[in-house]
């Protein structure tokens, strides 16, 4: 199980390093915008400040790693949500 841990840490790591582009260890609002506009999400810069805003821990304007499995988690949530073939999940708790 540890090793399955393990793995989904390094896809998320992956999925880190696509959005960075600049490779600064930091996303910044263009490369934020540019993945919310890959996933169909069109927001003017106010919207994905306030997305980073959300997010930042810290305060620095920007999503490191951990703030980005954190914005991650609460995406994956929105699109189960959204898959009917998910719906099996809640019969699983009952």
């Amino acid at each position: 199980m540890a090793n399955a841990f393990e793995e989904a840490a390094d896809k998320l790591l992956e999925a880190f390093l696509y959005v960075d582009k600049n490779r600064d260890s930091y996303i910044q609002m263009t490369e934020l915008k540019t993945l919310l506009q890959q996933m169909g999400l069109d927001l003017d810069e106010n919207g994905v400040k306030k997305i980073i805003d959300l997010f930042d821990d810290n305060d620095d304007g920007e999503m490191d790693f951990l703030e980005f499995i954190e914005f991650f988690s609460y995406m994956a949530k929105m699109i189960c949500k959204k898959n009917k073939k998910s719906d099996y999940m809640k019969y699983m708790h009952q």
